[in-house]
Parts: structure tokens; sequence; C-alpha cells
């Protein structure tokens, strides 16, 4: 593990992993369009995405019950650290780059959750993977994600890939900023953010 201590930057993290998600009182209507889009669009039938839906609020009310339960399930700090020094780092050098240009950098704010979360595009599920919504210009990370790469993929690389992954969705906020995003094709947009 690198030494993340040494960078004294932090970022704006806001911690959901131990909420129940909102989707378990009012699920946007537009979040839950947006899911089935998605969805379709990768293959999946709308039944099937229906009952992942549902598994995501029956699965989030049971761990909100664990937890309440047994507080030592609750979240790891440690991760809320990572996340908010590989944001304040990236925020650092990128308000000084586009400070040289004459551009404003707004800073993101990164939301980690598990499962499900309200989002300024709708619902942010596990399954649509970390990604950047423009609306709210927020960064949703369900950090299970990286135990989901290493089981089912055997990926390997730990917290530098962890925080290459965060530096990527940042590089979508930068190219909000600058006026690029959407400009391009997505493939160009990916490869532009993985660039940044």
């Amino acid at each position: 593990m690198a030494n993340w201590d040494k960078i004294l930057s932090r970022g704006n993290v806001e911690d959901r992993r131990s909420f129940s998600p909102a989707a378990v009182g009012k699920i946007s209507l537009v979040g839950v369009a947006a899911f089935l889009l998605m969805n379709y669009l990768s293959g999946g039938s709308i039944e099937g995405a229906i009952v992942e839906i549902g598994k995501t609020v029956l699965e989030q009310q049971v761990n909100q019950v664990q937890i309440q339960e047994n507080p030592e399930l609750a979240v790891d700090d440690t991760y809320e650290v990572f996340a908010s020094t590989v944001l304040g780092s990236n925020n650092q050098f990128w308000n000084n780059q586009l400070q040289s240009i004459n551009l404003e950098y707004s800073e993101p704010k990164l939301v980690l959750f598990r499962v499900a979360t309200d989002s300024g595009c709708g619902i942010a599920a596990s399954q649509l993977g970390p990604h950047y919504c423009l609306p709210d210009k927020t960064i949703y990370l369900d950090e299970t994600f990286f135990d989901e790469m290493i089981n089912r993929f055997g990926a390997k690389g730990g917290d530098v890939a962890q925080a290459y992954v965060i530096a990527h969705e940042i590089g979508h906020h930068v190219q909000n900023v600058m006026g690029e995003f959407g400009q391009k094709s997505s493939i160009e947009t990916e490869l532009q953010a993985d660039c940044y």
C-alpha cells in the first residue's frame, strides 16, 4: 500500500455507506428509468432489473438493521480518508493547472455508498460502478466495486488502481469544467478522462 498519509490535501467526501438509501422511502422515477434503460442496453431484461432494484432495497434495509444491532459492522473510516486524500490531491493539481489557463476549478464531491443511493442522475447503484454525475457534479463510488473486481475478475493493483479509478472520474469532472464533457464520442470521452 502506498503511503497516502504524506498527502495532506483532502477533498469533500460524503460517506453514505451506513445509511439506508433514499430508495427505501422515495425512489426517483428518473433514476429507476435510467437504471432500467442501462440494464436493457447492456443486454438485461426489464424484469431482471426490477428484481435487482427490489433486491438492492431489501439488502440495504437488512444491512442497516445489522449495523444498528451490531455496531462493529459499521464502515471503516480508513477508506473515507483514502478517497478524500486521492480527491484532495487531484483537486490541488487541477486547481493549479486550470488557474494557469485562467479557468476556475470547482471541486467535485465524492459520495461513498453501499448498494444504492440517490444522486442528481437518479439512483446510483453498485451495478453502475464508479461514475460521475454531471447535474450534481458528484462522483459516486461503492467501494465494494473493487472487491468485485478482485473476486470476480481476478484484478490486482491494490490502492494505486483504486486511486486511478477515482482520478478517472475526476477526469470527467475536469471535462465538465472545461466544457468538453459530451463533445466527443463515448470512447474518446473515456480515453480523455484516463489521460486527465
